[in-house]
């Protein structure tokens, strides 16, 4: 098998030359000899001497085109397997870029919660006091604080048959008539006249930037039925 590949692929030249060189050498002994071809013969002789080297060169080309092909085959084969290598590569990094973009996109959400946290306004409960007007009727004064930031447009609300009634430093307001602006550590009363069981009170308002806010108390424990003012659900 070396020789073979020896002669047939690595000195296909030298071969053909060794093998012209053998034609050669026997043609001039004969010559030599005394023996003289006619045309004829000599061309018998050519087309003869001539046709195994012809078969080699076909041959040689076979394993030529051969060789070609099995590189061409292996080039394919490396460009797809870099192809998946950089398809690969492109999926990771849509993948970091999705990971970063989430992680922005949490961190920016956190971030406008926070700040709408801050400039959301929030009363708070300092203390509550039960009263009677001149008539006996029962009512509840509850004062609260803004402990957070400037509330604009503030009214006081029921679901029920109370008569809430909104006093500050800012002047009295019936219910459905807001106070333009409440600041923060600013303390407000809300009166509270409950003739009939109802249900909890409502502070709506909107903050700096618009956005309505509304905040609701509960005023009678729902266990023994006395005068307990406890927020119950913050919205906005």
């Amino acid at each position: 098998m070396k020789i073979i590949d020896f002669i047939i692929k690595k000195h296909p030249v030298w071969t053909t030359f060794g093998y012209i060189g053998l034609l050669t050498g026997v043609f001039y002994k004969h010559s030599s000899a005394g023996q003289s071809l006619s045309l004829n013969e000599l061309g018998d002789f050519l087309a003869g001497a001539f046709a195994p080297l012809a078969f080699y060169w076909l041959v040689l080309g076979f394993f030529q085109q051969s060789k070609e092909l099995k590189n061409s085959v292996d080039a394919l084969n490396l460009q797809a397997k870099e192809l998946r290598n950089s398809v690969k590569a492109q999926q990771k990094q849509a993948e970091n870029a999705e990971r970063s973009l989430s992680h922005q996109l949490e961190t920016e959400q956190s971030r406008r919660v926070e700040t709408a946290l801050k400039n959301t306004p929030r009363f708070t409960v300092l203390d509550f006091v039960e009263n009677k007007d001149d008539s006996g009727a029962e009512y509840l004064t509850i004062s609260l604080v803004n402990s957070s930031a400037t509330a604009h447009y503030v009214t006081v609300s029921s679901f029920s048959k109370m008569y809430p009634v909104l006093r500050s430093g800012l002047g009295k307001r019936d219910p459905g008539h807001p106070i333009d602006r409440i600041e923060n550590d600013t303390e407000i009363q809300i009166d509270v006249f409950r003739p009939h069981a109802g249900g909890p009170l409502i502070i709506n308002g909107k903050t700096i930037n618009g956005i309505e806010f509304e905040q609701q108390f509960s005023i009678y424990s729902s266990t023994d039925g006395v005068f307990k003012p406890e927020e119950i659900s913050f919205t906005y």
